[in-house]
């Protein structure tokens, strides 16, 4: 690296070409022309004595040593931008902000009527972004400050995150109204495994948390679908015999769905939903508002 001063503005061109891999995503981002961000790569480029950025497949992809100096940079630009907004005052009935969360459909559903509802009432001039993400894009997007909050269930929260619990949940069967397996009251461990069943997974696969209670039992269920996208299923399980695992608070708010709950005959554990935030914005009074929102949501679910 050069003995140049860092320019915040090369930091911040850094942080999005690694973000998008593309000089004109990235330009897009920062509200600058093409032509600009590829002179801030060069600069880059000359500044760190390293291309990177390189081309593979179509995208700008980063080199170990863009890598390496990534997170130090993305947590910068983070601690900057709070020490800014710590020192704003927020007003939320005069306030234009935008905040966005990352969730999934689940949580989406679940928690933000709530919070939308608040934030229409309290803070009108608020946007509100809601986007997907994969757990394993939790830490950088945090990171990087281009998600206000998480949303979620992390087994093992990313160690720079603050991670404050929203509400316990657990599984709840699900099915059709009339489906056969609902005439047993309670239902027992035969009948349930004697039918088909649907599973809800982001990771592609085959296997959920249920299996691998039963599995400890020596038994096994049949699963014949699976899908990444948690409020397909009522649909699907309306026409078919199909049985699902669900979280409780999905169930309760599917309202007139042509399915029905059941309790699963199977010892499942309660599991915690949680909101994750980057402990750099704790001072900041508008994130502080939009936490405490989200809070009082969880409550009222």
């Amino acid at each position: 690296m050069t003995d140049d001063p860092p320019d915040l503005n090369l930091l911040a061109a850094f942080a999005a070409i690694h973000a998008t891999g593309s000089v004109t995503e990235a330009a897009r981002r920062r509200g600058i022309g093409q032509p600009a961000m590829s002179a801030a790569l060069a600069r880059l480029r000359r500044m760190f004595g390293d291309e990177l950025f390189v081309r593979a497949g179509g995208r700008l992809r980063p080199t170990p040593r863009a890598e390496e100096i990534a997170p130090g940079i993305a947590a910068a630009l983070a601690a900057l931008r709070a020490t800014l907004d710590a020192t704003a005052v927020f007003d939320p009935s005069s306030a234009q902000r935008r905040f966005t969360i990352a969730a999934s459909d689940y949580t989406t559903l679940v928690l933000m009527p709530a919070v939308l509802a608040e934030l229409r009432a309290r803070a009108p001039g608020v946007r509100l972004r809601v986007i997907a993400y994969g757990k394993d894009e939790a830490a950088s997007l945090l990171d990087r400050g281009e998600v206000d909050l998480l949303l979620g269930t992390f087994r093992d929260p990313p160690p720079r995150a603050v991670a404050t619990m929203l509400f316990r949940e657990r599984f709840i069967g699900l099915a059709r109204r009339d489906h056969p397996a609902l005439a047993e009251h309670p239902m027992t461990l035969d009948a349930y495994l004697a039918h088909p069943h649907a599973l809800f997974t982001t990771r592609g696969d085959m296997q959920g948390e249920i299996d691998d209670i039963l599995a400890r039992k020596g038994r096994t269920r049949r699963i014949v679908f699976s899908v990444p996208h948690l409020l397909t299923l009522p649909a699907m399980l309306a026409g078919t015999d199909l049985l699902a695992a669900v979280p409780a608070r999905l169930a309760a708010a599917l309202g007139s769905a042509p399915v029905a709950t059941f309790a699963l005959p199977v010892p499942t554990e309660e599991w915690r939903v949680m909101m994750l935030w980057n402990a750099t914005t704790r001072r900041d009074r508008a994130r502080g508002f939009l936490r405490e929102t989200v809070r009082r949501a969880a409550a009222s679910v």
